[in-house]
């Protein structure tokens, strides 16, 4: 089987395009439904980096022990950290 060459940029749009405005909170099983387990996988390491560039916040909750899809995404910026930075001047310019 061959699967498309991993993109994060192109995962981490896809990830940002599920939602409809900043603040908005989706499960991220809602995020993956109906995807393959593979890609399953791409989309949380693009939603890590989203959430390391301050994209998205990811939430757990509580009863972790309980239930498996307790993680959930919060859009913080629909701008994406490499076009934020592009804008970006330090205060000491």
């Amino acid at each position: 089987e061959e699967r498309l060459v991993f993109n994060i940029h192109d995962y981490g749009n896809q990830v940002v395009d599920t939602f409809s405005s900043i603040g908005q909170t989706r499960s991220f099983a809602s995020v993956v439904h109906g995807k393959e387990s593979h890609e399953v996988c791409r989309y949380l390491l693009a939603s890590l980096q989203l959430a390391n560039d301050y994209t998205i916040e990811i939430h757990q909750e509580e009863g972790l022990e309980e239930a498996i899809d307790t993680m959930t995404l919060t859009l913080l910026s629909k701008q994406r950290a490499h076009e934020r930075f592009k804008t970006y001047t330090a205060p000491s310019i």
